[in-house]
């Protein structure tokens, strides 16, 4: 082999890994092992979520995975930094308002009402009944706890695309 070729094929190799490297810096997979973002996401499901998230920033609707304790969560944007969310008799209220809730169709428990800080914000699951951890329970989430922005769903293979809202 010429040396020419050897210096493609080591160069075209080192590119790669630059590659592998710059692309697993920045996104991760995770797999999903409770129900509570049901029927968005499901256990067994896995994810790739963009650890860049904060070019964009988070929007309502954003689906986002945060440390809590030693455990991974996941969970979905619903209050932003500065805003007063509150629950009165199973209904989402934003600002005193009622909130625009599409991914839970009953009642939220319990009521109560959260004052989200600068650099937090507040989250629930899709399946209210079976998210335990989640802002109603711990509070709003702070900038450092959040890992990624969920991006989409990779696996299982019937079910790959864009998570709806995020």
């Amino acid at each position: 082999m010429s040396s020419w070729r050897r210096l493609l094929r080591r160069g075209a190799a080192a590119l790669v890994g630059l590659a592998s490297t710059v692309l697993a810096a920045r996104y991760r997979r995770f797999r999903v092992v409770d129900h509570s973002m049901t029927p968005a996401i499901e256990p067994g499901d896995y994810v790739i979520t963009d650890r860049a998230w904060e070019r964009r920033g988070l929007a309502r609707g954003d689906v986002v995975v945060f440390r809590s304790g030693e455990r991974h969560m996941i969970k979905r944007v619903l209050g932003l930094p500065g805003e007063t969310i509150g629950i009165e008799g199973g209904v989402l209220m934003i600002g005193g308002r009622p909130a625009a809730d599409p991914w839970w169709p009953a009642a939220t428990r319990p009521d109560g009402e959260w004052v989200v800080p600068p650099d937090s914000w507040f989250v629930l699951g899709d399946n209210r009944a079976a998210s335990a951890a989640d802002s109603r329970t711990l509070g709003p989430i702070q900038h450092p706890s959040v890992h990624s922005r969920v991006i989409a769903r990779y696996w299982p293979w019937r079910r790959t695309g864009r998570i709806q809202g995020a």
